[in-house]
């Protein structure tokens, strides 16, 4: 009578176990999912701030550029060529902020995919083991004595 018990427990605690380990390793998996899209997220933002920094220079040297050949920098032309060439100048950085709140998307996106598969795996051991309870109840998993 104590071995389908025993076997019950021991089926019991088996799925439980394996439902909290597979839960426990899919919430690490979000984290790191989660923290590398920061990484990303930061280098690509600290990408776009050099390229916005450089483009400004550019932009400052071709101004004083105009100043010097005798046009003026205020001119509706040079305004215009100045206004257009910094926004071509710009481009890349815009391109990296983009790719910044991508990961960061693609980050929130995995993580909270992987946080509700963990739920999944307690949620299904936890089904399991209702399952294994009710089936060695009914005598459906159990060993018999002969009389």
């Amino acid at each position: 009578m104590c071995a389908p018990i025993l076997m019950t427990g021991l089926q019991l605690a088996t799925s439980l176990a394996s439902g909290a380990s597979q839960s426990a390793q899919l919430k690490y998996e979000a984290k790191l999912a989660a923290r590398e899209a920061q990484s990303q997220a930061r280098q690509a933002a600290a990408s776009a701030e050099f390229k916005r920094a450089t483009a400004s220079a550019q932009t400052a040297t071709e101004r004083a550029t105009v100043f010097a050949n005798g046009t003026d920098p205020k001119s509706e032309s040079s305004l215009g060529a100045l206004a257009q060439h910094h926004a071509i100048r710009l481009d890349p950085a815009l391109n990296d902020e983009f790719q910044a709140r991508l990961a960061l998307d693609r980050g929130a996106i995995k993580s909270r995919n992987l946080k509700r598969a963990a739920s999944s795996a307690l949620t299904r051991s936890i089904l399991s083991s209702g399952g294994l309870l009710i089936d060695a109840g009914f005598g459906g998993n159990s060993i018999r004595i002969p009389d």
